[in-house]
């Protein structure tokens, strides 16, 4: 059947797919293998320990590879796409399904679909495997570092009720919380009946939770120096695990999973950064297909000749993207312009561009 009305995932559609699929798997397997090479010559001698063997890297960056996997995924989808359509070009298979009545628009959506597959495989990764392999790779890397205590200074946390606390000193020991200790904690909240202002010296988890050492409260409504010994749990609820996760918040925001992200903005609503964070993670995993609505009819317009340089500007137009993603997040992790603006505004200058170029596919 010709023109729109080709046979969906007829024998050319699967064809294309198979095609894809391993250009996808040479592509994703070169770039991660790059990644770890990279990391193992800037890191090694810095973060690893004595401990550290070969098992345990291999382990570790096996571990690491979903996460740098959802940061290349829409780069890894183009490059993979923009070689299969090459490869179609230099055989002439794609000038024989042309001549054939099929149009161009057409042949191009089994790449379309592939981008939303993996779209899919990215949030399954990120929504269901994401945080317990993070959990694993934490505990991998602890040993690898011979790290015991990791301490943690000036911590701003929101406990459960999004009450924020900040901790003058944190240490938690490993990956599990136990034995976790806190040194000055103060924190400042409105209750169901006034103002209060709680501190504690130090804390201690343990099996019951946390206890606290020196604790009390001052009411502000009533203006009194007055302190009063009171026990924080019945005021503050929070765990080690919210700790890390605020430490991870602030040092390494990018590995923070989408659940996550959600948590942190349920405690925090109307912070500027996690509500980038939030929106730039959607439009990201948008861009493995908005990237090749711009790069596959780019790379057509070179014709079959010149298939390796449209492969080029494809690749260098997704590298522009990568640019300007990274720029626009940051400007609305900072501040400077709305979260909104910042996540979507790269995204929607690549797709437009995109849809004027397939028009004249």
């Amino acid at each position: 059947m010709r023109g729109f009305g080709l046979l969906a995932c007829g024998q050319l559609d699967r064809y294309v797919v198979r095609l894809f699929a391993g250009a996808f798997l040479g592509t994703m397997l070169a770039m991660m293998a790059l990644m770890i090479v990279i990391s193992l010559a800037v890191d090694f001698d810095e973060h690893w320990g004595e401990e550290a063997t070969l098992l345990l890297l291999g382990h570790f960056y096996l571990l690491d590879v979903p996460f740098q996997f959802l940061r290349m995924a829409p780069l890894i989808t183009t490059l993979a796409a923009l070689l299969t359509l090459a490869r179609l070009m230099r055989r002439n298979e794609w000038v024989a399904a042309v001549a054939a009545g099929i149009r161009p628009l057409r042949l191009l959506l089994p790449f379309f679909a592939c981008g939303l597959g993996v779209i899919g495989l990215a949030l399954a990764l990120d929504q269901v495997f994401l945080e317990s392999i993070a959990r694993h790779r934490a505990a991998v890397e602890e040993r690898l570092s011979g790290k015991k205590l990791e301490e943690m200074s000036d911590l701003l946390v929101r406990d459960r009720s999004g009450r924020a606390i900040q901790v003058k000193k944190t240490w938690i020991p490993g990956t599990d919380g136990a034995g976790a200790r806190l040194e000055d904690l103060e924190s400042t909240f409105l209750d169901d009946v006034t103002w209060r202002y709680v501190r504690a010296d130090r804390a201690t988890w343990g099996e019951d939770g946390w206890t606290f050492e020196g604790a009390r409260l001052r009411d502000l409504r009533e203006n009194t120096l007055e302190w009063i010994p009171v026990e924080l749990g019945s005021y503050l609820d929070f765990t080690p695990t919210d700790l890390a996760l605020a430490w991870k918040a602030r040092e390494h925001p990018l590995e923070l999973t989408s659940r996550e992200v959600s948590e942190l903005i349920r405690r925090d609503p109307d912070n500027p950064k996690l509500r980038t964070l939030e929106l730039c993670g959607l439009a990201y995993q948008i861009a493995n297909v908005v990237l090749l609505l711009s790069g596959l009819p780019l790379l057509l317009q070179f014709g079959a000749r010149g298939a390796w340089r449209g492969v080029l500007v494809g690749l260098l137009q997704g590298l522009l993207y990568f640019v300007l993603e990274s720029i626009f997040r940051s400007f609305g992790m900072e501040g400077q312009i709305g979260p909104f603006f910042a996540a979507w505004t790269p995204t929607v200058l690549f797709a437009s561009a995109g849809i004027v170029l397939s028009a004249t596919a």
